[in-house]
């Protein structure tokens, strides 16, 4: 870092690096939930382009690999379920509360 005295030779350098910076095209990227949606977006999107004047040319350039870098939570398997018994065990007639026993 150095010290600038001439604000004008600032401002002409921050001139040139927005001349410099403005030519770089803003790019988006946009997941469609469905392949329908994509190509109506598409067809909009080259409509606009096609209304401009001067020549208008596209290319498709097909679909890019998607990469998910969201953690996935672990699946659980479902618990099997669980049946109910098919025989009656009664209750032992020898059990007392803690209160009654001897």
């Amino acid at each position: 870092l150095s010290k600038q005295a001439d604000i004008g030779d600032l401002a002409n350098k921050l001139q040139s690096l927005n001349h410099r910076n403005s030519n770089k095209p803003e790019v988006h990227f946009v997941k469609y939930r469905t392949p329908a949606d994509a190509e109506n977006a598409q067809r909009a999107i080259q409509s606009q382009y096609d209304s401009l004047p001067g020549p208008s040319t596209s290319n498709n350039g097909g679909a890019a690999p998607v990469l998910n870098f969201a953690s996935q939570a672990p699946v659980a398997p479902a618990p099997a379920p669980v049946a109910p018994g098919n025989s009656y065990i009664p209750p032992q007639a020898s059990y007392l509360p803690p209160g009654r026993r001897v």
